[in-house]
């Protein structure tokens, strides 16, 4: 091998990492990772806490509806249902509930509309 041919190939050459022909330091493209990275976690965080925040108000859901105050239980599980961040699960879980506090205040009209919703999404009843 000729030594033209070895140290060209020690030669680093950075890529062109912008448009207009200019190259990105080193330095700057790890700062650019890391700022995204960092973003990318802040959205996740933002996301598990309103998936806990559902959590809870389907869980005071239950707690008003096991002590006997349907028209709280009512309230706090229609605002799961309706909530736009509530996971498909947590709103026929919150649909099959709020039926069975429409059926104890005697509105079987709405009971029977959302234990059917909660059935048709495939959510399946609590046990025990």
């Amino acid at each position: 091998m000729s030594k033209t041919m070895a140290d060209h190939r020690k030669t680093f050459r950075p890529r062109r990492l912008a448009f207009d022909g200019r190259t990105l330091p080193r330095g700057r493209l790890l700062g650019a990772a890391l700022a995204l990275l960092g973003a990318l976690t802040a959205a996740n965080i933002a996301v598990s806490d309103r998936a806990h925040a559902q959590e809870a108000g389907l869980k005071s859901g239950v707690a008003s509806l096991t002590a006997g105050n349907y028209d709280a239980a009512v309230r706090q599980l229609s605002a799961t249902v309706n909530n736009e961040n509530s996971t498909p699960g947590q709103a026929a879980k919150a649909l099959y509930l709020r039926g069975i506090a429409y059926r104890k205040l005697g509105q079987e009209g709405r009971a029977i509309a959302d234990l059917g919703a909660a059935c048709g999404s495939g959510c399946r009843p609590p046990t025990g």
